[in-house]
């Protein structure tokens, strides 16, 4: 058994924001910051990948995207480089407090320490993680440490003949979503030879559902009293 991760747009496991970067001792809006590598650091051959189209205009969106669902497409846009990595998340609106797991804009999720040290104990290399200081307009620091993750780890696991989905063209290549997956009505199924073992991670050829999450990872963070958004049952086989 696995599941398919509802993604909240609002609510206590949301957090909106901004990223801030360090540069030169300074710190400076994150897109600012990569403007500023477009310009003066980027090689020819980073700016040559075809998500950014030759031009800095599309740079920093499609940068943002490797910490998302543009991590499907890593031959378009390249890996993440350094100085791509946000070290300061600055909430848009105050919380009383961060949920351990939770989604963020621009990343995929947000993990406190200890969220991070139960994934990381059943798969300790996969996918990105990185120091993320988080704090309110006015300066708050949440309690943390809490770390972005970018979920870069893909496989083709979900079983077409045993799938209930729509394929459409996005970028030149099949667009595949389940139906109806986010209501609890969508038919799944996913092979677990294909998972290969992964408890976190994202399918290939599916935009949605955009995560999947083994049930042993499921309950390990349920056991440790880590809340968690819904999700949907799939069927593994």
């Amino acid at each position: 058994m696995a599941w398919a991760i509802d993604l909240p747009l609002d609510g206590k496991f949301t957090i909106g924001g901004d990223c801030l970067c360090f540069f030169e001792g300074k710190e400076v809006p994150w897109e600012d910051r990569l403007r500023h590598a477009w310009r003066h650091e980027l090689t020819e051959e980073q700016k040559s990948y075809t998500a950014y189209h030759g031009e800095e205009y599309y740079y920093p969106f499609q940068a943002q995207n490797k910490f998302s669902i543009g991590a499907r497409y890593p031959d378009l846009a390249g890996p993440i480089w350094d100085h791509e990595i946000p070290h300061v998340y600055v909430l848009s609106h105050p919380k009383q407090s961060i949920q351990p797991f939770s989604f963020a804009q621009g990343m995929d999720m947000i993990l406190h320490e200890k969220a991070l040290k139960i994934w990381r104990s059943l798969e300790p290399e996969a996918n990105f993680a990185f120091p993320l200081e988080l704090r309110t307009k006015r300066g708050k620091v949440y309690e943390g440490p809490f770390y972005g993750v970018a979920v870069r780890q893909l496989r083709d696991a979900l079983l077409l003949d045993r799938t209930s989905y729509e394929a459409k063209m996005l970028i030149e290549r099949p667009y595949y979503k389940v139906v109806d997956w986010d209501t609890g009505k969508g038919r799944m199924a996913i092979s677990a030879q294909s998972r290969g073992g992964a408890h976190l991670w994202r399918d290939q050829r599916f935009a949605y559902p955009k995560l999947f999450m083994s049930d042993e990872l499921r309950e390990a963070l349920l056991a440790a009293e880590i809340p968690l958004h819904r999700m949907y049952r799939i069927e593994e086989v």
